[in-house]
């Protein structure tokens, strides 16, 4: 059973899209329930409080557990705030401790919406990595933690255990995603029918490191990118990929590298990484299955390779994102 904390902070918050993630989860278990199946997760609103008011007390949240009282969680989600930067991180930073905590200690997944990202960014497990964050702060998150790099053109980004996105409609899309991540894809159907959500919106999410890649003019590189992503599990070199184009060596590199800025041999990686991820999230696949199926045969290049491109090891990503 995955234990999901629904983070409740000090400050004012969304109240709407939170109380929808909560009411998918729940929802998720009933479906199981009704399977005569055991249910996948144990839903808690958590915070520093046990009662925590919102918008002048009209409504009071009422917290299952207390931040300080939970050993380990495998899902932080957190909300959307109506505060600014400076104001998140004054009034929660015992909240901001318990991310940083989870995520490096216990390998919590964290899935944050707008301005729920100050708290990531507070906690610094943003630094040199790539988010998703379409909100009115976006000028003075950039200013304050300038090594966080902003993909805007993303509805999603997933990196290293690290889910984040702009809207509410992308937040109950993304948590979708992770329905479909912890349970299979049947079971998001399901809640996808249940409450009119557009699956092919969390298709977005497992592509987001090649989003840009081919926002280019070069058709010549643009096949042999889609040659690449049709053949990575094979042993392709450059000059087979150069010869494809009908180019020489050293053009082609030059040509790719200008168009994608990144070499082929790093494109190649990357969509072998990007296939792997792919096969853990959706089957109970051992490392050495995939790292056969994606074309490697060495177990330390593959290690070393997927974490420098997913910033944690297959055997770290598969205990994240296997399904249950």
């Amino acid at each position: 059973m995955k234990h999901i904390s629904i983070l409740i902070p000090n400050g004012s918050l969304l109240a709407a899209p939170l109380m929808g993630a909560y009411k998918i989860f729940l929802e998720v278990n009933r479906f199981y329930l009704n399977q005569g199946k055991h249910i996948p997760f144990k839903v808690e609103f958590i915070g520093s409080r046990k009662h925590m008011k919102q918008y002048d007390g009209a409504i009071e949240f009422h917290c299952h557990n207390l931040i300080k009282d939970i050993a380990s969680t495998d899902l932080i989600v957190v909300p959307f705030t109506e505060d600014d930067l400076d104001v998140c991180i004054s009034q929660n930073q015992a909240t901001i401790d318990f991310i940083r905590d989870q995520y490096k200690r216990n390998m919590a997944q964290i899935a944050a919406a707008g301005s729920g990202i100050y708290f990531l960014a507070a906690a610094g497990l943003l630094d040199g990595k790539p988010i998703s964050f379409k909100w009115l702060g976006a000028d003075q998150l950039h200013n304050a933690y300038p090594e966080i790099i902003f993909n805007e053109g993303l509805d999603f980004c997933d990196y290293d255990g690290i889910t984040t996105c702009g809207s509410t409609y992308q937040f109950i899309a993304m948590i979708l995603n992770i329905i479909e991540r912890f349970c299979g894809r049947d079971t998001a159907l399901w809640i996808a029918k249940i409450y009119d959500l557009d699956m092919s919106r969390t298709d977005s999410l497992n592509a987001a490191i090649f989003d840009g890649m081919k926002d280019h003019n070069d058709i010549e590189i643009i096949n042999a990118q889609n040659y690449i992503e049709f053949n990575f599990y094979k042993d392709l070199s450059v000059e087979e990929l150069a010869d494809y184009c009908n180019f020489s060596r050293r053009n082609f590199i030059r040509r790719f590298k200008k168009a994608t800025k990144t070499t082929p041999h790093d494109y190649l990686q990357r969509v072998k990484v990007e296939a792997a991820k792919k096969l853990f999230e959706r089957y109970h696949s051992h490392v050495d299955q995939v790292m056969n199926l994606v074309g490697y045969s060495d177990p330390k290049a593959f290690r070393n390779i997927f974490k420098k491109i997913s910033g944690v090891t297959p055997i770290d990503y598969r205990k994240r994102y296997t399904p249950l």
